[in-house]
């Protein structure tokens, strides 16, 4: 009998805190409505593995976006790029360290047009406010998206800010 090896696909998410994951929610149901993706919530992967992971003593931290882009790839066909600013990556390097790494927040998974991803990049808005971020979702992954659920939250510590 032949032997198979199972095993679970988790994703390693950092989560916008509100009122930015409601934002980044609505304009994600927009293009999903519209071009007929799927609907998915709003993140930052951190990485993907097999197994949850401990839980990182790391600072909440701020993400600001810096241009909205496309890729031949069906999970960036349209989205934010993400500044890879230092606490951003620290935290990354707990979850994985696979290169390259571009951060970003998508807003539309599939396969679209050149035309088309590049009619996206050049008329929509870039979201200009720095986005909170001090959850990551622990996401038990699969063959369909929107069944996508989280399995473990982890609550990064609130960052303190010196007095001036």
């Amino acid at each position: 009998m032949g032997r198979y090896i199972l095993f679970t696909q988790y994703y390693y998410w950092l989560m916008p805190d509100e009122p930015h994951r409601s934002r980044l929610q609505e304009t994600i149901q927009n293009f999903s409505r519209v071009y007929r993706g799927p609907c998915f919530v709003p993140h930052i992967t951190l990485g993907s593995g097999v197994n949850i992971p401990p839980s990182p003593s790391l600072s909440s931290l701020f993400i600001d976006c810096t241009s909205v882009e496309s890729q031949d790839s069906p999970f960036r066909a349209l989205y934010y790029r993400c500044a890879a600013a230092p606490e951003l990556l620290a935290l990354r390097s707990f979850f994985s360290d696979e290169e390259p790494y571009i951060p970003h927040i998508s807003l539309l998974y599939g396969e679209h047009s050149t035309a088309r991803k590049r009619d996206w990049c050049q008329n929509t808005p870039l979201y200009t406010q720095s986005i909170s971020c001090s959850t990551i979702w622990i996401v038990q992954g699969g063959d369909n998206i929107e069944k996508w659920h989280p399995v473990a939250i982890y609550t990064l510590s609130p960052k303190i800010e010196p007095l001036k």
